[in-house]
């Protein structure tokens, strides 16, 4: 049940108003015994509470229909914290329990009744004394949760039986409220050893687990973390079960964490088996199959989210191949410049809406982009946050824990929905693993713990490759996912866009063919044609793009036109062979001998004539002797000659 609210306006402070860090919410179920409510933009997408890309202004928020409610999300940028007292406040008598009371007052900031009205929500200004994001812990028969970032609180602006006070700064109340409810509270369980102390301060860095928001495969992703650094057993445990209780909401049951457990093993010593991946920690563990049962497979199922609508899907593996000289680089740039700006991906694609990118490029020199960039920026009039577009140019190896692991932690902390490495061959071959690239289920292996990132975070991750080289023949044809070089893209890739050429280069034109699809069903095809300039014209970067169908029915068009025009010219030859005065017939070899024409090309004509009744039959004579049949003029029946 949803708490009724009175006017928000009224009560919701409002600084808080102010700032854009709203969302909506739904009550969803995701099979356990109470529904979760997950955070949505006004447009219906999923919003995260660690992209601020996805947070939307106050009214936006209370405009929007078809949601619960609205909540007010706490970001690192800011000064403000959230306390939710949980199970301390009767629904039907609004009687508050005493160590509510207690720490309400100890605060005195502004506290609101949460949805279900058995709870408070208290916002105030100031710092927790915590590395994390935040802490919660049973408290005197309740719950006390505490946050300084990457969560949301249900906001309902219900104030009954409170007294309405303003955000107050409260670093030192909230010092003191922090050491009576959290400073001694017990561990769940034993304490881990020194070692598995190192990999906490690595877990606590990691986005909290919360359903709803990829919280499955961030829950993951915190086990394959825990075996990374070669911890099992009860010092594993220990790690998990901490976890679960201080950043999963709502925290995970234990037939589920076992579950995460045991595919956290399979896909991690998997990997150290085959060599691919340079791991410091001990395989241990057995072998498990990670099965998970139908409900839990079923949980948090939610339609396919889209970067670029019917181009580029949301969190999935993603290639932009091309052949030599095929612009893969300036599409890749391109595509980056697109979605930290908004603007539409060649100026003809529309984007779901500005986002952050990461651009690291180990092939394209430094200046070379930026002239390029600034071109593109410049021909669109696009505006780019600098917490939107992200450069580098050191290029991590993909088959090295440690670049894995500093790829992962840049797109927690910046919220980079797509990030793309150029050139593949360079990230993913090393001296010690070069004679693995025509070996599909190594390279497999290389590639898999870059995608799982992207599964963990949300984040496109995304590889530009090249193709094998063509034939002759094959030059100008479209490109296929076969002709990817090396092993193991196309199986890893579960959507892509392959570029390759419709014709040589030209005066700094580029026609190119494109292709994009993927497994969430979107395919297409179209003919780009982009103008670069040149010296002389200037650099530009103009963009035309259109449908293969239509592109080849132009072409054909255009042949059609070409084929009828050289046609009219010759027409208009020959007539002028036989439009002597005399309009005497001429044999066909003498007609070849005036036209030039070869046989093909004359018979051509000559039937085109015959066929709109400018030619007719007639007998010819050579040197004054008899006719013979077998000659032409033009006709007499239509006026052509008087």
């Amino acid at each position: 049940m949803i708490a009724v609210k009175p006017s928000l306006a009224d009560t919701i402070p409002a600084e808080l108003q102010s700032r854009k860090q709203w969302v909506n919410w739904k009550l969803e179920s995701r099979g356990g015994d109470k529904p979760t409510k997950v955070p949505y933009q006004p447009n219906g997408r999923k919003a995260s509470t660690t992209n601020k890309a996805t947070w939307s202004t106050y009214d936006a928020a209370t405009q929007a229909t078809g949601f619960d409610g609205i909540g007010f999300v706490f970001s690192p940028d800011d000064s403000y914290v959230g306390i939710d007292l949980d199970k301390c406040r009767n629904a039907a008598t609004g009687v508050v329990e005493p160590w509510a009371t207690e720490i309400v007052n100890s605060l005195a900031t502004y506290v609101e009744v949460s949805p279900s009205g058995t709870g408070l929500h208290l916002i105030a200004k100031g710092e927790l004394p915590c590395d994390g994001t935040g802490k919660k812990v049973d408290f005197a028969g309740g719950k006390v949760e505490a946050y300084s970032h990457g969560r949301y609180f249900c906001t309902t602006g219900n104030v009954t039986g409170l007294e309405l006070k303003p955000v107050a700064e409260r670093t030192t109340e909230l010092n003191a409220f922090w050491a009576k409810t959290f400073g001694g509270s017990p561990s769940v369980t034993a304490e881990p050893a020194s070692d598995a102390e190192a990999c906490w301060a690595r877990l606590e860095k990691m986005p909290d687990a919360v359903s709803g928001d990829r919280g499955h495969d961030r829950m993951l992703a915190v086990n394959c973390e825990i075996l990374r650094h070669g911890i099992s057993g009860e010092e594993a445990w220990a790690l998990i079960h901490r976890f679960n209780e201080e950043k999963c909401d709502p925290p995970w049951s234990q037939t589920e964490l076992e579950h995460k457990w045991k595919s956290a093993n399979e896909k991690v010593l998997r990997g150290r088996e085959f060599g691919v991946l340079s791991a410091t920690a001990s395989n241990g563990g057995p072998f498990s199959l990670g099965l998970i049962r139908w409900s839990d497979f079923q949980k948090d199922e939610t339609p396919q989210q889209y970067l670029i609508p019917g181009l580029v899907a949301e969190a999935e593996h993603f290639v932009i191949g091309g052949r030599t000289k095929g612009l893969k680089t300036n599409t890749a740039l391109d595509m980056m410049i697109s979605l930290a700006s908004g603007q539409p991906f060649f100026g003809h694609f529309p984007v779901a809406g500005p986002c952050p990118v990461a651009f690291i490029s180990g092939e394209s020199g430094r200046k070379s982009l930026q002239r390029r960039a600034a071109t593109m920026a410049s021909v669109r009039g696009a505006e780019i946050s600098d917490d939107n577009f992200f450069i580098g140019f050191d290029l991590p190896k993909l088959s090295i824990t440690a670049h894995l692991d500093a790829i992962q932690k840049a797109i927690e902390e910046l919220g980079i929905k797509l990030l793309c490495v150029d050139p593949a061959y360079l990230a993913t071959l090393t001296s010690g693993n070069a004679d693995k690239a025509s070996n599909q289920f190594a390279m497999g292996l290389i590639l898999e713990p870059f995608g799982k990132i992207g599964t963990a975070t949300g984040c496109t991750m995304a590889l530009v490759h090249h193709a094998r080289k063509a034939s002759r023949a094959e030059q100008f044809q479209p490109m296929t996912r076969e002709d990817l070089s090396q092993s193991g893209f196309d199986a890893w890739m579960r959507q892509w866009l392959l570029l390759s050429r419709r014709s040589a280069f030209r005066n700094g034109v580029h026609e190119l063919h494109m292709e994009a699809g993927g497994s969430a069903g979107h395919f297409g095809q179209w003919a780009v044609t982009v103008d670069e300039g040149d010296d002389l014209r200037g650099r530009q970067w103009a963009v035309t793009v259109v449908e293969a169908d239509q592109a080849r029915a132009n072409a054909l068009q255009a042949a059609q036109d070409a084929k009828a025009e050289r046609l009219a010219l010759d027409i208009s030859i020959v007539r002028s062979v036989l439009d002597t005065g005399r309009n005497e017939p001429l044999s066909k070899t003498a007609i070849r001998e005036k036209t030039t024409f070869n046989s093909v090309r004359l018979a051509g004509v000559l039937a085109a004539m015959l066929a709109n009744g400018e030619l007719e039959d007639a007998d010819y004579c050579v040197g004054g002797h008899k006719p013979k049949p077998g000659g032409y003029r033009l006709s007499t029946r239509l006026g052509v000659v008087a």
